[in-house]
């Protein structure tokens, strides 16, 4: 479920983001990396939010906890439990990939019909 920013496979998700040597959008390069912010929150339930559902998955057999990575670095966040929904959202999906997007890890018992006026088609 998600509007196509990412992709899931074996509990593994891999999120589709801005590409650092990208410009804005003017086509102005302000001289830096692009930058990508992540927020993440561990908690027992879904904070609520308007922003769109990128995916939600559940990781299985996830004791030692969930990794959050790129291709140079990872941390190992803690699970809210053995078994844990993510749901990874964002306020807007450009083609370019996102620039801004949470992740919110609860227990996967949390139901996904609470999210459904969040996901778009």
């Amino acid at each position: 479920m998600g509007v196509g920013a990412a992709i899931v496979h074996d509990g593994v998700a891999a999120v589709i983001v801005r590409h650092a040597d990208d410009v804005d959008e003017t086509g102005a390069d302000h001289g830096g990396p692009a930058a990508v912010v992540t927020h993440v929150t561990i908690g027992s339930a879904v904070e609520p939010s308007n922003r769109l559902v990128v995916c939600d998955f559940v990781v299985t057999e996830c004791d030692e906890g969930i990794f959050l990575g790129d291709a140079d670095d990872s941390i190992l966040l803690p699970a809210p439990g053995p078994t844990t929904r993510v749901l990874v959202t964002a306020d807007d999906v450009p083609p370019s990939g996102l620039d801004e997007f949470w992740i919110e890890l609860v227990p996967a018992d949390y139901p996904s019909s609470a999210l459904s006026e969040r996901v778009v088609p």
